[in-house]
């Protein structure tokens, strides 16, 4: 039984329209207007973009079939072209996809996190643990914690149950602290993971 969602999407099955997907602008100009329809005009606005940008990309997403003028809004002179995505929603096989939807804030993160690193610690610190393991820490400079910026990476042992528990915490925490967003604040990238670990087998020694 196919996912409600990915079912009642418009399956993409070109490559040069999922290449549409990969490209920031674009992607953000279609989703805008999944929803509503406007014009041009009003998306060069809302998307702080230049208005000559916002048209040669709709008219390229018009052009592969994304993309379609539903209406014209008359006025004195030229008639203004209304806008909208040909479906609520797009799915694009695994196959075509050109990038992970994460990737560039995936780069964001990282730069940012290598500055944040550079400015808060003096170095890291390799040595063992009580047990004898091996182990690496920051060392973090003085009033270093004065920066809200943190960075985590455990690795946890945990049955599938407690990993789904922990999966939904992740999820609605994030989730309380979207909805308290401030538009007075700064802006986090926060980036949550939990993966299965993979497993690696050591090479035999002859």
């Amino acid at each position: 039984m196919k996912e409600p969602l990915r079912s009642s999407a418009l399956r993409i099955a070109d490559s040069h329209q999922a290449a549409a997907f990969a490209n920031p602008l674009r992607r953000k100009l279609l989703l805008s207007l999944i929803a509503r329809e406007a014009s041009l005009a009003d998306v060069a606005r809302l998307m702080r973009v230049d208005l000559r940008r916002v048209h040669h990309h709709a008219t390229a997403l018009c052009a592969l079939g994304l993309l379609t003028v539903v209406r014209e809004r008359a006025r004195p002179g030229r008639a203004i072209k209304m806008y909208r995505a040909v479906a609520r929603s797009f799915f694009v096989p695994q196959d075509l996809v050109h990038a992970e939807p994460a990737s560039p804030l995936a780069v964001e993160l990282e730069l940012s996190a290598a500055k944040i690193r550079a400015a808060t610690r003096s170095g890291v610190l390799y040595d063992v643990d009580e047990s004898g393991a091996a182990r690496m820490r920051a060392v973090s400079r003085p009033n270093a914690d004065a920066i809200p910026a943190m960075e985590i990476w455990k690795v946890l042992r945990l049955s599938r149950s407690d990993a789904l528990r922990l999966r939904d915490e992740l999820a609605n925490c994030l989730r309380n602290y979207a909805e308290r967003e401030n538009e007075r604040g700064e802006t986090y990238l926060v980036h949550c993971a939990l993966v299965p670990k993979r497993r690696t087998t050591r090479a035999r020694i002859p």
